[in-house]
Formats: C-alpha cells, structure tokens, sequence
C-alpha cells in the first residue's frame, strides 16, 4: 500500500497528480475534492462520503477502493481539514451542511447517497433534515446525535498543551489495540493529520460537534437510513447507534464485530458493505 505523507495524498487516490482529483470553491474556501465516475452503467446513485474531525478524504481510501466500479463515489476536505485547512474556522454544523450542498451544486449532484462519520455522520444528518430532496440515501457511521459538552474539553486540550497532548487519547478512541501495534498505513496516517493539526481549527470543529442536537427530528426522514458502529467503539457504541436507530423510521443498525471507532480505516472492506447493503 502506499505511503502517504501528513502534507500529502497517497498516489490513490488523493494527490494533486490524481487525476480523480481537483480543487472545487465553496464560498469562502477551496477544497480538494475526490471524484471516482462510475465505470460502465451507474448503479444507485451518488455515493458522498464525510470524513471524520481531524482526519481529511483520505481517510476513505481503501473504502472507496472496496465500493463497486459501478458507483459513482465522491468524497472532500471539510473545511479546516486538509487542503481546505486554511479556510475560515467552522462555526456551526449547518455551515458544514451548506458547505456539502454548495458541493453538490458545483458537481451537478440533484441527489445523493450521503455517508458521513462521526463528525461526517452529524453533518449528514444536518444536511438529511434540512435538504431531504436532496438525499436519497442516508448513512450514519460512528456517529451522535444529542449534545456533547466533553467534545468541549477535547479542543480545548489542544488549544492549551498543542496537537501532541490529545495524540495518545485520540489514537485509543479511534483504533484496536491490535491496529495500534502493527502501526500500519491507516495508524501513520492518522497520527500525522492529529499531530499537523491546527489547535484552534481542531477546537472549532468540536466546538461545532459538541452542539450536535438532531435526536428529536430524526424520526422526520423518510429516505433509506443505514446506522454502522463498531462493537468496540468507544466513542459512539452501539447502545448509541441503536438509539439514533430507533429514532429513524426504518432505520437500520449493522454492527461490525471487533470494529473499533474508525471504521473506515481499520475495517474499510466491511464498512463499505455496510454502506452499501
């Protein structure tokens, strides 16, 4: 598997030198912005992929890589994340929600396949309730739906002590024990996106996170709705996806045996079928 660097994308997907790739303006920022067309006929339609806090589309390698050819998959920075870092700090998840609508615009998208985790999966669901013509599909990986006052504290420990005091509790929460020790591709990646992360944008995005407060409304979608964990989250566990279930008509729940927080990067093969099931 490729190496990839903190500053740069792996050769695929996610370089300058991909030619899946392109920078797209929203508004006030750029973004670099992952396009894989559907090879032959589509099959469903769009496939758009959020990534989670801290992280950037990278992050969706080795998923997009175990999604059919015949999906049309798009994935991209959310703003203060990777090639869109410098963009003016989040201030809310609507923001973010724009940003993804304002996305759609540029790419010509009526309708999409939405999947977003953890802070990606707060942001689908923002956009879900505020756009639902817009989204035809609904996946919520790892994700919350209620207010989180300790997301607080998280961004403020990297605003006082720098991105290496929050390395070690991040690296626990997102991954096994099994995955920290082999230190892989995914481990490397993610511990070099945490460490060259800005303080202050990484606390506006908890800040946007801690807010997070859909529950109630949840049970106003009508499209298809996939729920993922990972039975060893600790971060968002199952007893929390199977409320966020239960508030969602016909929502339904899939929960990967021995998968941790970050699904996408530790168990990307499975995650893709569950996206897709």
């Amino acid at each position: 598997m490729p190496e990839l660097a903190a500053s740069s994308a792996p050769t695929v997907p996610g370089t300058p030198r991909d030619p899946l790739e392109r920078l797209v303006t929203l508004g006030d920022h750029a973004t670099t912005v992952l396009e894989r067309p559907a090879s032959g006929r589509a099959v469903g339609p769009p496939l758009v992929l959020v990534h989670a806090l801290g992280l950037d589309r990278r992050m969706w390698r080795d998923t997009v890589a175990a999604i059919p050819v015949d999906r049309r998959v798009i994935a991209y920075d959310l703003r203060g994340h990777g090639t869109a870092g410098a963009a003016p700090h989040v201030r809310s998840l609507e923001q973010l929600a724009r940003d993804l609508d304002t996305l759609l615009d540029r790419l010509g998208v009526d309708g999409a396949h939405v999947a977003g985790l953890s802070l990606g999966g707060a942001i689908a669901q923002v956009y879900a309730l505020s756009r639902p013509a817009r989204v035809s599909e609904l996946t919520l990986v790892a994700t919350v739906a209620v207010p989180q006052p300790a997301f607080l504290e998280r961004g403020a420990a990297a605003q006082a002590g720098g991105m290496a005091s929050v390395l070690a509790p991040t690296m626990t929460r997102w991954f096994t024990p099994e995955a920290l020790a082999v230190n892989g591709w995914a481990v490397r990646y993610a511990r070099r996106q945490v460490l060259g992360a800005d303080p202050d944008a990484w606390a506006a995005s908890w800040r946007a996170l801690a807010r997070v407060d859909t529950l109630g409304r949840l049970a106003r979608l009508r499209m298809p709705t996939r729920l993922v964990t990972g039975a060893l989250d600790v971060s968002t566990p199952p007893r929390v996806m199977a409320e966020i279930a239960a508030r969602v008509p016909g929502g339904r729940l899939t929960v990967i045996d021995g998968g941790p927080h970050m699904l996408s990067l530790e168990r990307p093969g499975e995650l893709a079928e569950a996206v897709l099931a």
